[in-house]
């Protein structure tokens, strides 16, 4: 975080995402509260309101997970927001496969909320998920 701006700049939130795309998944979570609330958005199976990463992870993350063949690759297209604002949207894409072959290809928008921490409390994640649905269909 820069030292003279509350809340986590551009750079900073894209290098929490970058640590996420080289498998440091660890390095990623250790940006969020642990108490976050993160709203997968949506009527997915996989959608709704999750507090703290384990509830998030065993009913949204975990899920899709262990549906893929292999871990899946992000990358940030764009960041707004961030530095003096504690909202940032994140427009990102997902690659990867499912278990039966088919592509994962997502696009995310992701509304994140900082607090001067420089953690990630609140997260608003909208995608497709129809994708979602037919993937655990097909892969659970």
């Amino acid at each position: 975080m820069a030292q003279d701006t509350p809340y986590p700049t551009a750079e900073n939130i894209r290098g929490m995402f970058t640590s996420a795309g080289n498998w440091d998944y660890d390095a990623f979570w250790s940006h969020v509260s642990p108490d976050f609330e993160w709203s997968v958005m949506g009527s997915s199976i996989v959608s709704g309101t999750f507090r703290g990463i384990e509830e998030f992870k065993a009913n949204s993350m975990d899920r899709i997970t262990r549906a893929m063949k292999g871990p899946v690759r992000p990358r940030v297209v764009n960041i707004a927001g961030g530095g003096v604002q504690e909202w940032v949207a994140i427009e990102s894409e997902f690659e990867g496969e499912f278990k039966n072959g088919r592509p994962y290809n997502q696009c995310y928008a992701w509304f994140l909320r900082f607090d001067r921490q420089g953690k990630v409390v609140q997260v608003k994640a909208y995608l497709d998920t129809a994708l979602i649905d037919r993937g655990l269909a097909e892969n659970e």
